[in-house]
């Protein structure tokens, strides 16, 4: 979804250790960084699904789908 929205992944890197590093301790930069359209509660719900602990994340899709509501 983020790649959707932004037209680039979360993160880059110039090799796979580098890239699972961003992924585990790199902060997402907000969507709205790379599009400005981008509302604060869809950046909010982007950034929550990517959040590093899995207790900041939606627990189940039911959560996701009602957010998306």
């Amino acid at each position: 979804l983020y790649e959707l929205v932004c037209g680039r992944p979360p993160f880059r890197a110039t090799n796979t250790s580098e890239l699972l590093a961003k992924h585990l301790t790199a902060k997402v930069d907000p969507l709205n960084v790379y599009n400005p359209e981008v509302t604060d509660d869809f950046n909010a719900f982007v950034l929550r699904m990517l959040a590093k602990s899995r207790d900041d994340r939606p627990g189940n899709f039911h959560e996701v789908m009602m957010a998306l509501k």
